[in-house]
């Protein structure tokens, strides 16, 4: 079902966003299926703004383009 869902937002054109990532092998498992954006608690929890400014800063990788 997953890949299902990779695939129909990839044919629409539409960028395909993970929400729940909450380990590594579930970030590799959408990352084989090309879905190469997510968020949840692998990345980080929650963070107040000014801390998300912290963690951004910290990982240029992060920064929007």
């Amino acid at each position: 079902m997953i890949s299902t869902v990779i695939s129909m937002g990839k044919n629409l054109n539409q960028r395909v966003i993970a929400e729940g990532v909450e380990t590594k092998q579930q970030l590799k498992f959408l990352q084989a299926r090309e879905c190469n954006e997510g968020q949840g608690y692998y990345f980080s929890h929650p963070l107040n703004a000014d801390d998300f400014e912290k963690y951004v800063k910290a990982r240029p990788s992060l920064a929007v383009h």
